[in-house]
């Protein structure tokens, strides 16, 4: 069995969309259509997480997210853009930095959240992409 976290799942599939010719290219869109639905969504990322294929492969991957804001009362008061983007870093594993407005300090936030989910989520390829 050989596991991989999420982010290097994505990385992989991006790379080969890069490389693969139309005969499987469909084969590799749906591959990234599964690894999108493993990414985060609710508790504030309410419109869920695009992996940006055109600009992600081996040596960085983007993932493009909204954030819905709620205020003191508890009522959504309006939205922030945010990029996620993971590069390579030899020393201490991947170097993530996100972009976007830091309003009410949701970067902290988004940061632990994709965190874990990209770097600590361990998937068994052979079930995750059997056909």
């Amino acid at each position: 069995m050989k596991t991989s976290t999420l982010i290097q799942l994505i990385a992989k599939n991006c790379e080969w969309r890069k490389t693969v010719n139309d005969a499987y290219r469909g084969q590799c869109e749906d591959r990234l259509d599964k690894l999108e639905k493993e990414l985060p969504r609710g508790s504030g990322i309410d419109c869920g997480c695009k992996i940006d294929r055109a600009n992600s492969g081996r040596k960085k991957v983007i993932i493009t997210t909204s954030f819905h804001h709620m205020n003191d009362g508890g009522y959504y008061d309006g939205w922030t853009e945010h990029k996620i983007i993971f590069t390579p870093c030899l020393s201490e594993g991947p170097d993530m930095r996100i972009t976007g407005r830091d309003r009410d300090q949701i970067k902290d936030y988004l940061y632990d959240t994709f965190s874990y989910c990209l770097l600590e989520t361990l998937i068994d390829e052979s079930v995750f992409f059997e056909q």
